[in-house]
């Protein structure tokens, strides 16, 4: 299983929308980790209208980007 990193936007019924970037575990590709991450969507906000995906990249590293392997002295 993978990590998938997903930077994504949210739109509402109502007009509204959000931008974020979220991290998807243990998804066996990335399609999968795109409709987990709709579902998860749906149950969050009750007036969900569609989610558009700028970028979906696997997690490399697995969370021990630059920051995690350098102890962030690029901070």
């Amino acid at each position: 299983m993978k990590t998938y990193i997903i930077d994504y936007c949210v739109y509402l019924n109502d007009g509204y929308f959000e931008s974020h970037t979220i991290k998807v575990k243990n998804a066996p590709g990335e399609a999968v980790a795109k409709v987990r991450l709709e579902g998860y969507l749906k149950k969050k906000w009750p007036n969900f209208n569609r989610l558009v995906v700028y970028k979906c990249r696997e997690d490399i590293l697995g969370g021990m980007g630059m920051n995690g392997l350098f102890g962030n002295i690029f901070k």
